[in-house]
């Protein structure tokens, strides 16, 4: 089969924080160089995506990049949005009142279309989460409030606390037919008396956005490598024609993919595309 993109994750994929191995870079440089193109679909917020745009730059207009889960989806370079989805003001005002009653800690990623997320809304209950993001984020974290933030959307929070609390949370929004989608997240405080899960829009998964952009790029599912490692990764894992799971990969990403590869420390993102695209 002849592939013509890949569709990466970024954290435990192809990229730490702030910067991708050079043998990865050389993997897409050559890659691109035989017409096959690399997209980004990540959980992180543009935002902290852009150090890994800027390393990117060679790919022009061509970079489509997915963050938020499948949230926003758009071209860096030419600053158009393809697809942008969050939960609206009322809803926003719904979760933190069941954060707050709960005593979980939160942070909510405010909608602010490509502009510099320059705070985070935060629950009453200042964790270690709040304060790892705040510094993960480079932004402040703001206590939400009913009356200044009324007007406020948000694509997602990240929300910690004991399983228990956590599962109450689920069921609540449950209740009051707040639909959303939640993922398992690694950020910090997991062990095991407390969660850490990411709550998204109804139905925002990595896969959602990427329909859209192939249909404009006239590139059928079949054409495509996705690589990843997270429970946000299986849908962009099943639909791809070849799913590539890490060798760091959780189970159910690895259970949902075609195939897997070496780890990201040993570059398993360039082993498999020199295996698949380069035919090294």
């Amino acid at each position: 089969m002849k592939y013509r993109l890949i569709v990466s994750d970024l954290d435990g994929t192809l990229a730490s924080t702030k910067s991708i191995s050079k043998v990865n870079i050389d993997a897409i440089k050559r890659a691109y160089n035989q017409g096959v193109n690399l997209w980004i679909a990540t959980g992180r917020s543009p935002k902290n995506t852009k150090p890994i745009i800027d390393k990117l730059s060679f790919l022009g207009k061509d970079l489509k990049v997915i963050c938020f889960n499948g949230a926003i989806a758009f071209s860096p370079f030419e600053k158009e949005i393809y697809h942008n989805v969050f939960f609206d003001s009322s809803i926003v005002e719904k979760i933190f009142h069941e954060l707050n009653d709960l005593q979980l800690s939160a942070w909510s990623y405010v909608v602010n279309n490509l502009d510099e997320d320059k705070f985070g809304l935060t629950t009453n209950k200042k964790g270690m989460t709040t304060r790892f993001l705040a510094k993960h984020n480079n932004s402040k974290g703001v206590i939400y409030n009913n009356e200044k933030h009324k007007e406020l959307s948000s694509y997602k929070f990240i929300v910690s606390g004991k399983h228990h609390k956590i599962e109450e949370f689920k069921n609540r929004l449950q209740q009051q037919n707040i639909k959303c989608t939640f993922y398992g997240s690694s950020y910090v405080g997991i062990n095991k008396y407390r969660s850490c899960i990411e709550v998204s829009p109804e139905n925002v998964n990595k896969t959602t956005p990427l329909k859209l952009l192939i249909t404009k790029a006239k590139i059928s599912e079949k054409e495509i490598v996705s690589i990843g490692d997270g429970s946000n990764d299986v849908e962009l894992l099943q639909f791809a024609g070849l799913g590539v799971a890490m060798g760091n990969a959780r189970k159910i990403a690895k259970n949902a993919a075609d195939t897997s590869t070496s780890s990201f420390s040993k570059n398993g993102f360039a082993k498999i595309i020199n295996q698949v695209i380069l035919n090294k």
